[in-house]
């Protein structure tokens, strides 16, 4: 009763991290890490069907947290036999020629296998195997719990897959979205495509976490939506803004906010877009955060966001040069931004 208990709790654990993320890898780490907990096994692999190659893509744990991967034919090892087949397997004691060269892309110390297909109906999605028994041998209680795993791993990565088709189109609605607010003034086009690349750089440069670069860069480049509220009059004036519509356009990061609020996958991500003209010094708005208040994202978005309109022309001047720009972002670190950031800002810009 107890390990059936133990069962279910890892299983509930694999779908709820799943469910949290719903992206592949993370998918894929969980599964890695807590199937062979839940087997009682010492490892695991999932194969993959890759539809571009159109061979199988073996994913497993290189270390703790870092997934590695090599692929085979479909027809290659025992994973290509249950995936050729869509048949579960189970073997303990492979001592047979047949046996060991179906076994030739895995450690020698491979002493028990059991592998069960990821396919639903006629899709054959891919396979999860485990290796090596910590006690005995691999029994058909342990395939028929592989295999109820298998079937939620199924669904789980199919769905995986139609949300990142939605992301897709979602990512393609918002650069057009943003291209056609930046397009509004003939100064700032394309402006925000070049924000979030720069964005992205520095957030890869800091160890920002993979798994959140998707919605940092979507957030990115709708930095400047808010402006969509902007009377067009104040949007395209040449020259420079009187105290009046300076007010009014500073309301744009708010306004921002307000729509990335009803954007169900960005919900999390307005913070960044709504404080990211907030200065280290406390000077900025709309709040007037200072120092560590003001969100990293927020604190990268600044710094791009300026790099970019000082080395673009505008109406009220021409751009900077690179060294001008350069040498303007080194002045401002300690008052406008965080210095250590513009720091390794520098550092990706002249990298790049």
């Amino acid at each position: 009763m107890a390990k059936k208990k133990k069962e279910i709790d890892l299983s509930k654990k694999i779908q709820e991290k799943i469910i949290f993320s719903m992206k592949l890898d993370d998918i894929l780490l969980s599964v890695l890490k807590e199937t062979p907990e839940i087997i009682g096994a010492e490892t695991s692999s999932v194969f993959l069907f890759d539809p571009l190659t159109k061979k199988l893509k073996c994913h497993y744990l290189e270390t703790e947290n870092e997934i590695s991967s090599f692929y085979i034919s479909p027809e290659q090892g025992y994973g290509g036999w249950v995936y050729s087949h869509n048949q579960p397997l189970i073997l303990n004691s492979p001592s047979s020629k047949e046996q060991k060269e179906r076994l030739n892309n895995f450690p020698s110390d491979i002493k028990s296998i059991i592998a069960t297909p990821l396919s639903s109906g006629d899709e054959k999605i891919g396979v999860l195997e485990v290796f090596n028994k910590k006690k005995g041998f691999f029994k058909n209680s342990d395939l028929t719990l592989l295999n109820n795993i298998s079937e939620k791993v199924t669904k789980l990565i199919s769905s995986a897959r139609q949300f990142k088709e939605v992301v897709l189109g979602l990512q393609q609605t918002i650069k057009v979205l943003s291209a056609s607010i930046d397009a509004r003034n003939p100064f700032t086009k394309g402006h925000s495509l070049r924000v979030s690349e720069l964005t992205l750089l520095l957030a890869k440069k800091t160890g920002y976490p993979n798994n959140m670069l998707d919605s940092l860069y979507l957030a990115t480049l709708l930095h400047d939506v808010g402006k969509i509220k902007i009377d067009d009059k104040i949007i395209k004036k040449k020259g420079f803004l009187t105290d009046k519509e300076y007010e009014v356009m500073k309301l744009h990061p708010e306004y921002g906010a307000q729509i990335i609020l009803d954007i169900e996958y960005l919900h999390d991500t307005a913070p960044f877009v709504l404080y990211h003209h907030e200065r280290y010094d406390g000077l900025g708005y709309p709040h007037g955060l200072k120092g560590e208040d003001i969100p990293l994202e927020s604190k990268m978005i600044a710094l791009a966001d300026t790099f970019d309109a000082l080395t673009s022309e505008r109406a009220y001047r021409e751009k900077f040069n690179f060294e001008k720009a350069v040498a303007e972002i080194k002045r401002c670190g300690g008052s406008q931004f965080d210095p250590h950031l513009a720091q390794v800002f520098l550092g990706v810009v002249e990298a790049n």
